[in-house]
């Protein structure tokens, strides 16, 4: 595979959405490495997340928008402070971090992300919204100027 070199794409700039469905996401979830093998996400309006854990029932708000950055974070708000207590104990990844009832995500940590690490300093706004079945991420891209790979 050919390494991806960013300085070709100097002054680029790309808008667009992506919607990822729940459907694909619960796929990733059954994968054999994902620390929440065994539990399915249900994505519902208004930013909301509820992820089913066998009798468990965790609902979490998503941000309206990712920190972006050379180390883009998301942070989601979980309903229920019992739940986020749990939740620190049992995910224990070091990219994962749980205060009060937020629970924060490293992204440029996260294994399965690694790759687009150079990609993150190119990012520069990812807004994030849900509907019945999909998380939709609006994502503005821009190399505004040469970056050295």
């Amino acid at each position: 595979m050919t390494a991806l070199r960013l300085d070709q794409f100097a002054g680029t700039r790309i808008e667009g959405t992506i919607s990822v469905s729940s459907a694909a996401l619960n796929e990733l979830l059954a994968t054999d490495d994902s620390p929440l093998r065994g539990a399915t996400l249900e994505v519902a309006p208004d930013n909301q997340l509820v992820v089913h854990y066998g009798l468990l029932h965790a609902t979490a708000t998503l941000p309206e928008a990712i920190d972006t950055g050379a180390s883009p974070r998301v942070t989601l708000t979980l309903a229920s402070l019992l739940v986020a207590m749990g939740l620190k104990a049992a995910l224990r990844q070091p990219y994962v971090e749980v205060r009060g009832r937020r629970l924060t995500i490293s992204l440029a940590d996260v294994p399965q992300l690694r790759p687009m690490r150079e990609l993150w300093p190119c990012v520069r706004r990812v807004d994030l919204s849900t509907d019945r079945d999909a998380i939709r991420a609006r994502i503005v891209f821009s190399t505004n100027e040469v970056i050295d790979a």
